[in-house]
């Protein structure tokens, strides 16, 4: 069972050519796992998933692999209880800044 489609090794210093990790401790920049890095800054700086961001793809990542790394970025920060930020209506905007009143940055 391939969760992660484009992958074929946990760690790339182990063997493989795209991995989670390039050696056992950061995150590969070839296979495009670090892109979720950058998408959980946005996420938690704009209140908004990465998933709603258009006209940007990164070099050699695959659509697919992508949208999952979007997905996981905008559930991973909506469900953690540091960062404040919720998406009760799961529309990819947080809560906080739908409310009436509230600014969006």
């Amino acid at each position: 069972d391939k969760q992660l489609p484009s992958l074929d090794c946990v760690s790339e210093h182990l063997g493989g050519t795209k991995g989670i990790y390039r050696d056992g401790g950061h995150l590969s920049t070839k296979s495009g796992m670090a892109q979720i890095v950058g998408y959980a800054y946005y996420a938690t700086l704009y209140k908004k998933s990465p998933e709603l961001i258009q006209g940007f793809a990164p070099d050699g990542v695959p659509p697919e692999f992508d949208r999952l790394l979007r997905q996981a970025a905008w559930q991973s920060v909506t469900h953690s209880p540091f960062s404040g930020l919720t998406d009760k209506n799961n529309n990819g905007i947080a809560d906080e800044i739908e409310s009436p009143g509230a600014k969006t940055p």
